[in-house]
């Protein structure tokens, strides 16, 4: 099964944008898989298009685990 990975992050975005205007976000991916970079991409092409005002921080493969996840989040 495939999707539009880039649709779902842009729609996702969009949603987000709705509630947040301003400030900084971390954004986790998963990088290993093509759909998931097309979604990021949508999700930062919808932020940048409804909340401009919002500045991605870091933008970070969240790696396969939990536990990568935590230690990045947790070192920033």
């Amino acid at each position: 099964v495939y999707g539009d990975g880039y649709a779902g992050g842009y729609d996702l975005g969009k949603e987000y944008a709705k509630t947040v205007k301003e400030g900084g976000i971390i954004l986790y991916t998963y990088n290993v898989v093509q759909i998931c970079r097309d979604m990021a991409d949508g999700f930062k092409d919808a932020m940048a298009e409804f909340s401009p005002d919002v500045e991605i921080l870091l933008e970070e493969d969240a790696g396969n685990s939990t536990e990568e996840a935590m230690s990045t989040m947790e070192s920033w």
